[in-house]
């Protein structure tokens, strides 16, 4: 989550019983981006013991290779895609939960990425931009990309939090 699952958050949950894996923060990725050293912080001085994948959040395709080159040089577990957040200013920047408007887009992107990184790649998603019935269709294009694992929001972007989870898409 941004601006929360930063290192000094890292830290408090590996003094009170760390998860399996930690996840970064987001990086924002375009043309012109660079890693966030505030978020580099939580893979280079990470002391938990934990593992930790990186997360990236963006739609330009040679960016998005370019930045998984470069996180691919620090010591993480693997690379993860956010295609989940449903932050208004993300999703009109067709990023994040608003790529999944467009299911090709999201294609092309994990045919792309999945070629580019060499380790674990994972992917987070909902379940649809508008409607649960986007789901199958995502589903098809998630299992035909050897994604090493896929975190699931049970919610549509259009939801958000408000509503229950949808159980048969996440079952």
């Amino acid at each position: 989550m941004q601006d929360v699952t930063d290192l000094p958050f890292m830290r408090v949950l590996a003094r009170r019983g760390a998860p399996d894996w930690f996840v970064t923060e987001y990086f924002r990725v375009h043309p012109d981006s660079r890693l966030n050293g505030y978020i580099l912080r939580s893979i280079t001085e990470n002391e938990t013991g934990r593992p930790i994948f990186a997360q990236m959040i963006g739609r330009d395709i040679p960016s998005l290779v370019r930045t998984a080159a470069e996180l691919a040089k620090h010591p993480i577990a693997g690379i993860d895609l956010n295609l989940g957040c449903p932050a208004p200013i993300v999703c009109r920047k067709d990023a994040g939960g608003g790529l999944l408007r467009d299911p090709e887009m999201v294609n092309r992107i994990l045919g792309t990425l999945r070629d580019a990184i060499p380790g674990r790649f994972t992917v987070k998603t909902r379940i649809g931009y508008g409607d649960a019935s986007e789901f199958p269709r995502l589903l098809e294009i998630f299992s035909s990309h050897d994604i090493d694992g896929l975190t699931i929001h049970g919610r549509t972007v259009g939801e958000r939090y408000q509503t229950p989870v949808h159980p048969d898409c996440v079952a």
